[in-house]
């Protein structure tokens, strides 16, 4: 911002003209804030001042944020390309865990041959997943309970 001398040399004001008394009066009628509107600009840039910090502040915060954001999504990244490598070379024995994997992968198998490609929407894919989850925990512990409610007789 430009002090009043440098806006009225800029307008084309002579070294005269800032040398008069009127200029001097004025000048010092504006510094006791004896013009309307001075003091209300004054505080109005004191404003804009103080909400340039504070958006500063905040940019800083969200780029922090941000930054720690990114980290945490490569490190999940990370580790589910390990958890991936892993996946691989699972080898189940379990003679109820394979039963309930077949279980739930036909499930959704048959749901998706008798649905369609098309049809497959996000809705049909969560019931197929619901209802494969179901028939996936029945068969893990169907024997169990059929064993529990024979014992009970």
């Amino acid at each position: 911002m430009a002090t009043l001398e440098e806006a009225l040399l800029a307008k084309g004001a002579t070294g005269a003209m800032l040398d008069s008394k009127t200029f001097k009066m004025a000048k010092e009628a504006v510094a006791e804030g004896a013009v309307d509107g001075i003091a209300d600009a004054a505080e109005i840039a004191r404003k804009a001042d103080e909400a340039a910090t504070n958006i500063q502040r905040v940019l800083a915060q969200l780029n922090k944020a941000s930054e720690a954001a990114w980290s945490m999504l490569r490190a999940v990244n990370e580790a589910s390309d390990r958890l991936q490598d892993s996946a691989e070379n699972v080898i189940v024995s379990d003679k109820k865990t394979l039963e309930a994997i077949n279980a739930y992968t036909m499930v959704l198998v048959r749901t998706k041959e008798v649905v369609g490609n098309e049809d497959m929407t996000d809705n049909v894919w969560e019931k197929a997943i619901e209802a494969a989850s179901y028939c996936a925990w029945r068969t893990g512990t169907a024997q169990k309970q059929y064993d529990q409610q024979r014992r009970a007789y």
